[in-house]
């Protein structure tokens, strides 16, 4: 038996590493189950949780989720933003369109994320509506579906970056010039003997000039101290 909708949401949520994977399963029908429980359909959602045994928030919380990722992977395919396969008819497109646009406006999701998944299924929906009302019965719409990556954050990389060259600088120059009492009491000794070795120094040449001119020698400093 293959796994419903709900099954793969829920999995996805519980095991946010395997979201790719588990996208990889072709959603059933039921998928429009999912939707209305994103929309906030009540009765859906009560019938759900407790099928599932578990808190009405969280089935809420795993339906969006999956969802949310489904329809920003979807590229500019209008079926997968549709959540919809390839040969639906008029009426599948207007049931999903009046179901996501519930969800994804932004009278109800203040976010800047669903109000551009909003933009993005309303723009499909025109797409295949136009394309099934000008041609009925004609072959599905091929697209080049290009996966959408993740939005780099420029702003909050480079002010990480700077933190990162920040530590690494200040690490480098504590490894290079470690400052540290032992050292800090031999630079004191090393300044204090420097000051009396010149102190002698000076006490020494006045006493000189002092034995030029009177009868202060060399040998009389040394004997008399």
């Amino acid at each position: 038996m293959s796994a419903t909708s709900i099954d793969l949401a829920l999995a996805a949520y519980q095991q946010p590493a395997r979201l790719r994977l588990l996208q990889s399963q072709a959603a059933g029908p039921d998928i429009l189950m999912l939707i209305k429980i994103a929309a906030g359909d009540a009765e859906a959602t009560t019938h759900w949780a407790a099928h599932y045994a578990i808190p009405e928030a969280t089935l809420l919380e795993a339906s969006v989720f999956y969802l949310r990722s489904m329809i920003a992977a979807a590229g500019s395919d209008p079926y997968k933003l549709l959540c919809l396969k390839p040969g639906a008819t008029l009426e599948d497109v207007n049931i999903h369109k009046r179901w996501l646009l519930r969800w994804l406006h932004p009278d109800r999701n203040g976010s800047a994320w669903e109000s551009g998944l909003f933009t993005r299924v309303a723009t499909a929906a025109r797409t295949l509506e136009r394309h099934l009302k000008t041609e009925p019965g004609a072959a599905p719409i091929v697209t080049t579906s290009v996966e959408r990556k993740p939005v780099f954050d420029h702003k909050r990389a480079r002010f990480t970056h700077m933190q990162r060259m920040q530590q690494r600088s200040t690490a480098r120059h504590t490894a290079d010039f470690p400052v540290t009492k032992p050292k800090k009491r031999l630079r004191f000794a090393t300044i204090a003997t420097i000051a009396v070795i010149g102190s002698i120094g000076l006490f020494t040449i006045s006493r000189l000039s002092l034995g030029a001119h009177g009868d202060f020698t060399f040998a009389n400093i040394l004997w008399r101290g």
